[in-house]
């Protein structure tokens, strides 16, 4: 019961990461996610491939003041990328020259799962 209402109280806030995030039109989008169910959230990314990550922030108590997860780990790699992990961020880099449908799965510590299916194009 008590990780039910952990998970409800879920947020995802989408912050793109480094010096891409200025560039125009956008290399990393990802809409925030707001909310959970007991199985977790579902995520999506729109990445262009430049070589650079593309990352969000992930937060167990999203009100002030925030809270980070105990621990995030990597449950499914991505299959076409490769995902860095530091808490609270998760990023992602598609690897050079890829365009297509990628996934891949977070689990959130205490018990969740960030679930994020990756469009990436070309530049």
């Amino acid at each position: 019961m008590r990780n039910t209402a952990m998970l409800r109280g879920l947020l995802l806030l989408a912050l793109a990461c480094g010096p891409a995030a200025a560039q125009t039109p956008r290399t990393c989008e990802v809409p925030p996610l707001v909310g959970a169910t007991q199985g977790g959230v579902d995520g999506v990314m729109r990445v262009v491939n430049t070589g650079r990550e593309c990352g969000f922030r992930v937060w167990f108590r999203p009100a002030e003041p925030r809270q980070q997860f105990q621990a995030l780990t990597l449950h499914t790699p991505p299959g076409h990328g490769s995902v860095r992990l530091d808490n609270p961020l998760i990023a992602y880099t598609p690897r050079p020259g890829f365009v297509g449908t990628d996934r891949f799965m977070v689990a959130t510590q205490p018990s969740g799962m960030v679930r994020i299916t990756v469009t990436v194009t070309a530049p």
